[in-house]
């Protein structure tokens, strides 16, 4: 997936509707279930990566967290940003990309939430969990909400392609239509827009990793103590629509530990 079709696919059209797809009530309970994951208290530092236009920051900081977005797409942090100043919150953010993005802040926890991993190259997505596993202190959490891949896999194979109709704002609509590639290592979609009487078509995609590959690819990143969760927190099992991936870094940083010819 090239950069210009991730723009396009999180542009202000994704704004248009996504606010309409998620109403406040939604953005509080999304809200809840990630300070529940991630055992999240007031005071503590969170790093809502990628952080679109803010829903989720919004709602956790007004659960007493600080809270520091960080988004690709410019018009997505100006979004967040102006509602923050507007319901008196205060929320950082900057314009950033995950691959490349570097923080030495200590965060208590990352939060990649409503399938935000997975788009580009695999080193694109290990890059990224590398930068995240940097930016957490010692025992700091990583959340990663998406699709739960066999669920997707039964789905695609009932009804080929998968139509997702968002909500309508006015005379506007988005529809996608999924896919899944015959090796089942990715999502793709065609979406087209229509809005202002415009129609708009492109497409995506989307890597989709099971258990065992986000397992290896955690701990090539330096996170530890793997879990899974399937909606609203509960137990995993196959039949569930997502997935919650867990993970933390490990209390002491043992890729600061001194050697001594060749041995710890």
């Amino acid at each position: 997936m090239s950069d210009a079709d991730l723009d396009m696919a999180f542009d202000s059209d994704y704004e248009h509707f996504m606010r309409v797809a998620h109403d406040d009530a939604f953005n509080r309970n999304e809200a809840q279930l990630i300070a529940e994951v991630a055992e999240l208290t007031p005071g503590m530092r969170v790093l809502d990566a990628p952080c679109g236009y803010g829903r989720i920051s919004l709602e956790l900081a007004r659960r007493g967290l600080r809270v520091h977005g960080v988004d690709r797409r410019p018009p997505l942090v100006e979004s967040a940003l102006a509602d923050a100043d507007r319901a008196g919150l205060s929320v950082s953010a900057e314009v950033a990309d995950l691959r490349s993005f570097r923080s030495a802040e200590g965060f208590d926890a990352a939060v990649m939430w409503f399938t935000s991993f997975g788009y580009g190259s695999d080193e694109d997505s290990r890059a990224m969990l590398r930068n995240l596993r940097g930016a957490l202190r010692p025992g700091g959490r990583l959340v990663i909400d998406t699709f739960n891949p066999m669920y997707q896999y039964a789905r695609a194979h009932a009804q080929s392609p998968q139509f997702i109709v968002w909500p309508r704002v006015g005379s506007d609509l988005m529809l996608d239509r999924f896919t899944i590639e015959h090796d089942a290592e990715r999502v793709l979609a065609q979406r087209t827009v229509v809005r202002d009487g415009e129609v708009r078509d492109f497409s995506w995609s989307l890597r989709i990793l099971v258990p065992g590959e986000y397992r290896q690819w955690l701990a090539d990143a330096g996170f530890v103590d793997v879990d899974f969760r399937g909606e609203q927190g509960g137990s995993f099992d196959w039949t569930k629509r997502r997935m919650i991936v867990i993970a933390r870094t490990p209390e002491t940083d043992e890729r600061a530990t001194p050697t001594l010819c060749g041995l710890r």
